[in-house]
């Protein structure tokens, strides 16, 4: 079987909030950003063991996980729960949005950060990509992505904004 892509993702995953400031200030709204938990908060789109979790200090970032995906001819995603607005964040001020990723070889497609925004209908409102890394990209190397959302940023949260996804 030809090998189609192949990512190592450490996501560590920060959205948090800015307020203005070039430095976030606040929590983490992203729970086991480093799957040090496996991937207790995630889900996952993907069948016949494409995606792992490995416990394997050489292939982390930090810690002692990392989220390993293997792509065979598929489609592969990792999701976060919803964040609700207001509730669990403030779409009227700014956030930063990142994560490291890893690219030890990608064949053919692309991986990276997506961020999806909302309505109260479930219907998608718009969606921001950084970090995205293909066959062209570095490999080997860790690449920090990262981001500003929000008011008076490249991406301001669409208006009906209910809840966002990583």
């Amino acid at each position: 079987m030809r090998r189609l892509s192949l990512v190592t993702a450490f996501i560590l995953l920060m959205f948090s909030c800015t307020g203005g400031a070039a430095e976030p200030r606040g929590l983490n709204l992203i729970g086991n950003p480093g799957f040090e938990r496996g991937l207790r908060g995630w889900k996952a789109a993907w069948r016949d063991n494409t995606a792992a979790v490995v416990e394997d200090s050489s292939r982390a970032h930090a810690g002692s996980r990392a989220l390993v995906i293997t792509a065979q001819e598929a489609n592969v995603g990792v999701d976060r729960r919803p964040i609700s607005a207001g509730a669990d964040f403030d779409p009227r001020t700014r956030h930063i949005l990142a994560a490291w990723l890893r690219n030890p070889g990608i064949v053919r497609g692309g991986f990276g950060l997506r961020f999806y925004c909302y309505g109260a209908d479930g219907k998608s409102l718009g969606m921001k990509s950084i970090g995205n890394l293909g066959p062209s990209s570095a490999h080997g190397d860790w690449h920090l992505c990262k981001t500003e959302v929000g008011p008076e940023t490249e991406f301001d949260f669409p208006d009906q904004t209910d809840h966002v996804v990583v």
